[in-house]
């Protein structure tokens, strides 16, 4: 069933759409993010077969998933978001590696002056 109601939004370019949550945190999320729900009074929706899957309150419905749409602008600021939290995260997370290892270095001591730390950076 969702297969033919994503299906059937394709033939929007401007417009990207998903699949929400009706979990409160989720949809406020979401709402935050610029979604708003695809209604069966849409231009894109009326006349399709997605009018069949309209609640009480005309939100295109599956089970617990209302259909929800944002612009291609939103969507591309943020999938950006995403990506600048997720590289600033991996780079934390490499910086961490490096101190950890030359806290090891440290603790060997002058003994051990000759360990080298190896760690391969794939970027």
């Amino acid at each position: 069933m969702i297969d033919e109601v994503l299906e059937a939004l394709k033939r929007q370019p401007d417009k990207h759409y998903r699949m929400i949550s009706l979990e409160p945190t989720n949809l406020a999320m979401k709402r935050y993010k610029g979604y708003e729900p695809v209604t069966s009074q849409d231009p894109e929706v009326r006349g399709t077969s997605l009018e069949k899957f309209a609640d009480a309150s005309g939100h295109i419905k599956v089970g617990n998933l209302v259909l929800g749409r944002v612009s291609k602008e939103q969507f591309a600021k943020n999938r950006a978001m995403v990506k600048e939290r997720t590289d600033r995260k991996l780079r934390s997370i490499k910086r961490a590696y490096q101190e950890a290892g030359e806290d090891v270095k440290r603790k060997l001591g002058k003994a051990h002056s000759g360990f080298k730390i190896i760690h391969r950076t794939e970027d």
